[in-house]
């Protein structure tokens, strides 16, 4: 698996489609900061899951981004135990998984060279 500069996530990417691509990353870019935030404050998961309020086992899925829809309260409760926004999170994931999207699909195209003389770079 290769890691760019931003910390995003592209060969096992490679073969999804577009959408596809843009969900893994989103997921895999919250699953990252809640636990970069974990982190910070010295949480353990199952400290988190006690302030959260919800099982150890739902917290380990979306920390490790298994859960491809965790709920939005559940999400909530995670933001919350951590001392973290919802909205804040959500916009950061966002703008990562475009950002991915947008390299995987540059990668993916041809350079105008390559078009214009029909060769490889």
């Amino acid at each position: 698996m290769t890691i760019n500069s931003k910390g995003l996530f592209f060969t096992d990417l490679l073969a999804a489609q577009p959408a596809d691509a843009f969900a893994v990353n989103f997921r895999r870019t919250v699953s990252r900061e809640l636990l970069k935030r974990c982190g910070e404050l010295e949480l353990t998961p199952g400290k988190l899951a006690k302030k959260a309020n919800i099982p150890l086992s739902t917290l380990n899925n979306v920390l490790n981004g298994i859960s491809i829809n965790p709920g939005i309260l559940t999400l909530l409760s995670v933001c919350e135990g951590l001392e973290l926004r919802l909205d804040d999170v959500v916009h950061t994931a966002f703008e990562a998984a475009a950002q991915a999207q947008e390299a995987l699909a540059a990668a993916q195209t041809p350079s105008a060279e390559a078009q214009t003389t029909g060769g490889d770079l």
